[in-house]
């Protein structure tokens, strides 16, 4: 019932502009209900609640930086940074508050000079090491910008910060790693001179050995077959166990491809290729690679890609050089609710035929479940009823997956395929996940 009734609160909020006022003891519920429209990506609404409560009172924490929040979603840049400054400046040692400055820096490309931006701002914080209130996804992305200008030393000391911090401690030793691999070639440490093998070792002590640690290991043997040629067997043994663990791990699977490739055991690159596929459909990097190794396998076909193919291929550590840097909005209201509220919301749009309004509603839905089946049914239906029929199609084949749910093919759907040509009613109806 009090989810309902936030409902119909949100939904005659949408529909009016009119202002109200509220008292000390309805302070509470004002905020549940912003938290809601925030977690439904009702921003603009989320952020006129929000004030009512600053209003009534300003010594609320956290508020300010949700308004933030909000602000940078409707792409309010300035907005977004103003209220963060009010936020430090009454609460100092609200660390997800200087992640998420952090974060928009970082979007901003401001992380360069960030303190004489900062300044410019009239900011009471600095991003400095000394800085102890600075959550871990700052101290990460901090740690990633002195790596990629070769500040290794100052990188590795805030990848420790954002450990400490509690940030993805797995994702923070690859860092580790990593940076101090680069660190010795840079230096051109003599082969045994190195820490790495004394923080890998931590890092296992610490969460366990992981395939991003395996697959580390098979990167260090590659480049030491330069000098061993027996190593690249090592190295392929530890890619293939990095797939044991996850066989969705695409790093893993494209640098069995590459070495397969650079062997010339181009049957071998083809299969790894085809499994990429089946992760990333529209991947034309790989289709071209593909397409390269056909062409390597059967002389006779015309398969020549628009580009001479390759002679060799360079390994790939894409989730190392460009890991999530995503700021994660953390969810105040639990996701079943949510939902519940999206689909109601959208349901109240499509009886007043405003179909574009309920399918921005149906979509927010899906960026935090994109599984669900009742979203994904409504949103078929709407696009059936705007003959938009691949996409309805689409929708209501994922709502289908859950078992149980009560959902069939449209009728539609089926008299297509009953015209259709005979061996194409054998097709199968799959989606795979990747879409």
């Amino acid at each position: 019932m009090k989810a309902k009734l936030i409902l119909v609160l949100t939904f005659l909020f949408l529909l009016s502009n009119s202002d109200y006022s509220i008292s000390q003891f309805e302070q509470q519920d004002v905020i549940e209900e912003a938290d809601l429209l925030l977690d439904m990506m009702e921003y603009e609404a989320a952020i006129v609640n929000y004030l009512k409560v600053l209003s009534q009172d300003p010594q609320q924490q956290d508020v300010r930086k949700k308004i933030g929040y909000a602000y940078y979603q409707l792409e309010k840049v300035n907005d977004a940074l103003n209220y963060i400054r009010e936020e430090l400046n009454l609460f100092p040692d609200n660390g997800n508050a200087y992640d998420l400055l952090v974060y928009i820096l970082y979007k901003l490309d401001k992380i360069h000079g960030v303190n004489n931006f900062l300044d410019d701002l009239d900011f009471p914080a600095r991003l400095t090491e000394e800085n102890p209130h600075i959550g871990g996804l700052g101290c990460f992305i901090l740690g990633m910008y002195f790596k990629e200008i070769k500040r290794f030393d100052v990188a590795k000391t805030y990848f420790r910060k954002a450990i400490e911090k509690g940030h993805d401690p797995v994702k923070c030793y690859i860092q580790l790693i990593d940076t101090d691999l680069i660190q010795g070639r840079e230096m051109r440490r003599p082969p045994g001179v190195t820490r790495t093998p004394r923080i890998l070792e931590e890092a296992i002590q610490s969460c366990g050995n992981n395939p991003e640690f395996i697959f580390m290991d098979g990167l260090q043997c590659v480049e030491k077959s330069k000098t061993r040629a027996s190593l690249i067997r090592n190295a392929i043994e530890y890619f293939e166990n990095v797939l044991e663990l996850n066989p969705f791990f695409k790093d893993a699977l494209f640098n069995l491809a590459v070495i397969s490739y650079n062997y010339k055991d181009y049957k071998r690159a083809t299969g790894y290729f085809r499994e990429i596929l089946e992760i990333e459909p529209e991947n034309n990097k790989i289709k071209f690679y593909l397409d390269c190794c056909l062409k390597e396998l059967d002389k006779s076909v015309d398969r020549e890609p628009a580009c001479g193919c390759p002679k060799t291929m360079m390994l790939s550590k894409e989730f190392i050089d460009n890991p999530d840097r995503e700021y994660k909005y953390k969810e105040e209201i639990d996701i079943h609710s949510v939902l519940v509220n999206l689909n109601y919301l959208a349901l109240e749009f499509i009886k007043r035929e405003k179909y574009d309004e309920a399918i921005k509603r149906l979509q927010n839905g899906l960026k935090i479940y994109h599984e669900s089946p009742e979203i994904n049914f409504n949103l078929a239906m709407i696009y059936s009823w705007q003959n938009n029929l691949d996409k309805a199609e689409k929708h209501n084949l994922i709502a289908l997956r859950k078992r149980g749910f009560f959902g069939k093919l449209p009728s539609f759907r089926i008299q297509e395929i009953y015209k259709e040509k005979d061996d194409s009613i054998y097709r199968t109806h799959h989606i795979p996940l990747s879409e």
